[in-house]
């Protein structure tokens, strides 16, 4: 997106130590049980014979839903992290956890930062200050957020449950006796399109002395019986 190159270029031209990088646009859902919004990694792409490899700026599509503001705030974090590379500093200790440096670095960026449980200073808020900064870089993008990317749950569910015409009298809607049941609500998906848990997921176990238990989604399992071979007896739900 246009936009958000524009913005990470004016980020750089305030910080010169910000390294250029190239913008990425993907999924922020396929293959995490929690949305990315973004992600910053030093050396990624090759550019060509005789150059340095360059950094990547990773945005998350699902998050382009966000406000203007918001994802600046997204693009100053990564870009933060964008100043440790270049300095040499170590930002994020064991992989994930943004430590007191990592804090240091994202206030010259103009953020503020909140401790979160797991991960260390990585909640990250623009200052007013910033916001105002930056407003010509956020005009522009709020103008560029027509689209975004929906999550692979999101999908599923509108599948099973298209979402009623604007022009449709919602409560004729809802005493129809022909509309299909709103679906269970779904779990997060992996990169191979699978379920990893949620409602929509049960346990059920046999008659066995010693239960076997197996694992199901709601709709499979009430398309038809499961029978235990070793006991005879039907799987039930437990309780």
């Amino acid at each position: 997106m246009h936009a958000v190159e524009v913005m990470w270029a004016e980020i750089r031209r305030r910080h010169p130590d910000v390294p250029e990088a190239i913008l990425v646009l993907a999924s922020g859902t396929s293959g995490a049980t929690n949305e990315i919004y973004g992600h910053f990694a030093r050396s990624r792409w090759h550019v060509g014979e005789g150059h340095e490899p360059r950094a990547e700026f990773f945005l998350g599509a699902e998050g382009l839903r966000r406000s203007p503001a918001e994802i600046l705030g997204t693009t100053l974090h990564e870009a933060a992290h964008g100043l440790a590379v270049t300095r040499d500093i170590d930002d994020v200790s064991d992989g994930r956890y943004h430590n007191k440096r990592f804090q240091q670095l994202a206030y010259e960026m103009g953020l503020t930062t909140t401790q979160a449980p797991r991960i260390g200073w990585s909640a990250t808020t623009p200052m007013d200050s910033t916001v105002t900064a930056y407003r010509r870089e956020l005009v522009q993008l709020e103008k560029a957020l027509t689209v975004w990317r929906h999550t692979e749950a999101e999908v599923i569910e509108r599948a099973h449950y298209p979402p009623v015409s604007p022009t449709a009298d919602p409560d004729d809607a809802e005493q129809s006796p022909t509309e299909p049941p709103r679906p269970p609500k779904l779990g997060a998906v992996d990169g191979r399109g699978a379920h990893r848990g949620g409602d929509n997921y049960i346990v059920v176990v046999c008659g066995c002395p010693k239960p076997r238990l197996g694992r199901f989604a709601l709709s499979v399992f009430e398309l038809a019986g499961v029978r235990c071979d070793a006991c005879e007896q039907p799987f039930r739900v437990r309780d």
